[in-house]
């Protein structure tokens, strides 16, 4: 992606999408209306676009320098584990939380004597190291969606998934156990970005720090 001498801001669609756009506008930056099928979009602001997409793909474009900064969950961060890029700032949007849970009322003979507890997981690497750290052998099965039905299903005793309220959980029966982690939107910039672009991003990164501060009340 060319991005002459300006600077390509990255957002995640889904619910992200509309907090970011709100925080951006606070710091001035406004996206021009965005057409349906186009993914850049131009602000008011010179030399800065806007790059709407997966957050998956946000991630990816930004630690490969496709994108000079962006907005992403922290779980696609603890996910992979991206090189080449900072995690700038807690912008505290979009809080959830990462979690095991399990039937209320499991099965005792789903589970075959002796056999590895199954865990169905969509975050697959943060479920592995969670059991791993925890000294507790698992197989973990990896689905791209429907994660709570696995346990009714009888195609796990577990599961690690992201939750806001919790209520997914309880219609399907799942009491939560463990928190893995607090999630919620990170500012991410390339490394090489921050350095050859510092002159247009830190001044983003200065305005949203002081936003993030004065509606949390206390100081990042």
């Amino acid at each position: 992606m060319n991005a002459g001498d300006g600077i390509v801001l990255g957002l995640s669609r889904g619910r992200l999408l509309q907090q970011s756009l709100d925080l951006l506008a606070e710091t001035g930056l406004q996206v021009h209306t965005p057409r349906e099928r186009e993914m850049l979009h131009p602000t008011n602001a010179e030399g800065v676009q806007v790059l709407i997409g997966r957050g998956i793909d946000i991630m990816t474009l930004v630690a490969r320098g496709a994108a000079h900064a962006g907005i992403v969950g922290s779980d696609l961060l603890l996910e992979h584990e991206p090189d080449n890029l900072h995690q700038m700032l807690d912008l505290r949007l979009g809080q959830c939380r990462i979690v095991t849970a399990a039937l209320e009322r499991p099965d005792a003979g789903a589970r075959a004597a002796g056999g590895k507890m199954r865990v169905a997981a969509k975050l697959s690497h943060i479920a592995a190291r969670h059991y791993s750290d925890a000294g507790r052998q698992v197989e973990i099965i990896s689905l791209r969606g429907g994660v709570e039905t696995a346990p009714l299903l009888g195609l796990c005793e577990e599961i690690v998934d992201i939750v806001d309220t919790g209520r997914t959980l309880r219609e399907n029966g799942l009491v939560e156990q463990d928190v893995i982690a607090r999630v919620s939107a990170r500012l991410i910039i390339n490394k090489a970005a921050l350095v050859v672009h510092g002159a247009r991003l830190n001044p983003l990164i200065a305005d949203l720090r002081t936003i993030v501060a004065e509606r949390t009340g206390a100081g990042d």
